[in-house]
């Protein structure tokens, strides 16, 4: 519902209902992701896959350092036995560079098992926000003034939010949704196709407020 009224003329608003289930869950992530970049970037001299190798290179280098100072005098290995009607054999037995090897294999399947992990652990968590979400499941009321942003959940119309237009980041497009970005505070959405969505209005009603 859109008023005939141009925004900001005598206090109305630019209105726009968004009807609820027209959030996937990959749009939702991908509007977090909105969210976490403007998040205070933590300083890192290197990024995480040359530092994953740097420290598997350094773990490679020690090993052979003690390795070296041995002089052949001392060994790596690493085996096990199996006992059986009294009887004994090797299962295996490994020694200097197969066990170095085999301990940088552990390292490096330990440290994707953990990112794998938290992955999985962090798409379960979005998850479960995502099913939380009154407004993705109902839909919301937006609201476009001169002094700023407010919506109001279609389940909870007690219940009001309203954003300064300092807090808006501006507005995005990816594939069939626009996405208000509220920074550090999350996101609005407005699919691309919704009926009686002015588009060109309201992004130039946005722009004019950057």
């Amino acid at each position: 519902m859109i008023p005939e009224q141009p925004a900001g003329q005598d206090g109305v608003p630019l209105t726009i209902y968004i009807p609820g289930q027209c959030l996937s869950f990959s749009q939702y992530q991908w509007g977090a992701r909105l969210a976490r970049l403007a998040l205070p970037e933590r300083r890192r001299r290197l990024a995480p896959v040359p530092a994953f190798l740097i420290s598997t290179l350094i773990m490679w280098l020690i090993f052979a350092f003690f390795a070296s100072l041995s002089d052949g005098h001392y060994q790596f290995r690493l085996s096990a036995w199996s006992i059986s009607d009294g009887a004994g054999e090797y299962l295996f037995r490994l020694c200097n560079s197969k066990v170095i090897a085999v301990f940088l294999g552990c390292y490096i399947v330990g440290v994707l098992t953990i990112r794998l992990l938290y992955r999985r652990f962090q798409r379960c968590w979005s998850r479960r926000f995502y099913d939380a979400n009154e407004a993705i499941r109902s839909g919301y009321c937006l609201q476009l003034w001169e002094e700023g942003v407010s919506w109001m959940d279609h389940s909870n119309q007690n219940y009001r939010a309203f954003l300064a237009w300092r807090h808006v980041k501006g507005i995005v497009t990816r594939g069939k949704m626009d996405y208000l970005d509220l920074g550090t505070l999350g996101f609005l959405w407005i699919p691309v196709d919704l009926d009686a969505y002015p588009r060109a209005q309201v992004f130039r009603f946005i722009e004019r407020h950057m």
